[in-house]
């Protein structure tokens, strides 16, 4: 059920990274830099909400899915937890937020000029 928006949002990011690449030349226009940066983040606001929806899914079926006891009295172990998959996912996002917020942030412009080596 996760699925769908997990491979919307793995396409959004592979595009967000496809325009950065571009817009990272020193050729890239404005606009290149303008719509890597926009892609960026509306990747990473739909990482969020797909991290936002499996978090919620993980604190339900943690509470939902408790053993019951037996009717005819035997035991049932269970066990629980966090995987690492959703660790990944909880990383993939706190990376991705300052990598959105330098991606929509103006360059900075060196006042100097290029720096050349030629004198070495």
């Amino acid at each position: 059920m996760v699925g769908v928006p997990h491979s919307l949002a793995a396409g959004a990011l592979l595009v967000a990274s496809v325009t950065g690449f571009a817009a990272a030349s020193r050729p890239a226009t404005a606009e290149a830099r303008r719509l890597a940066g926009a892609s960026c983040a509306v990747a990473t606001a739909f990482l969020a909400g797909v991290v936002a929806t499996v978090t919620a899914q993980v604190v339900s079926w943690e509470e939902a899915f408790q053993p019951v006891d037996s009717p005819v009295g035997a035991t049932v172990e269970f066990s629980s937890g966090v995987g690492l998959g959703f660790w990944m996912l909880v990383a993939a996002v706190v990376l991705a937020l300052p990598t959105a917020f330098l991606a929509l942030s103006p360059g900075r412009v060196d006042k100097a000029g290029p720096v050349s080596n030629a004198g070495r």
